[in-house]
């Protein structure tokens, strides 16, 4: 009998932690980038650059790193809104080019959006998480969960 409780109160034990960490896991919320320093700085034209002149090494580099925060710096070529109210914030690469930077911005940071005018120099700090090539339209970066970067 007392060997059948020990093994009941072990397994309660297991059972119990097992589902505290799990719902911990699922009410985790994504860190606020505003907060985080980048890990690396960039220019928006050198960030597509390295990205069109070898996509395997500029994937191996940026893509698998969900916490890799970088700040890339250009100017805003486009501030676009959805039908869902997401801002998108789009850096200009090379003159002359149609490439750019397009920052998905994280939506708890609207208001300092709005802020914002084409034409103007900003930074923006995020997580790379795509490139697409394209010979007629230009080459695009896209960041995620993207911030205003604070100096």
């Amino acid at each position: 009998m007392r060997k059948k409780t020990i093994i009941f109160s072990f397994i309660s034990v297991i059972v119990l932690t097992g589902g505290y960490f799990g719902y911990k896991e699922y009410t985790r919320k994504k860190t606020d980038l505003s907060h985080v320093k980048a890990g690396l700085s960039i220019q928006s034209s050198d960030l597509i650059k390295e990205f069109e002149s070898d996509e395997d090494a500029a994937n191996k580099k940026y893509l698998p790193k969900e916490d890799f925060i970088i700040e890339v710096t250009g100017t805003i070529k486009d501030i676009r809104k959805d039908d869902k109210g997401r801002y998108t914030v789009v850096l200009q690469g090379d003159a002359g080019t149609l490439s750019s930077v397009q920052c998905a911005v994280d939506s708890t940071h609207n208001d300092a959006i709005q802020a914002l005018q084409k034409g103007t120099t900003v930074s923006m700090k995020g997580v790379v998480t795509g490139f697409n090539a394209d010979e007629l339209l230009g080459s695009d970066v896209f960041l995620s969960r993207s911030v205003i970067a604070k100096d």
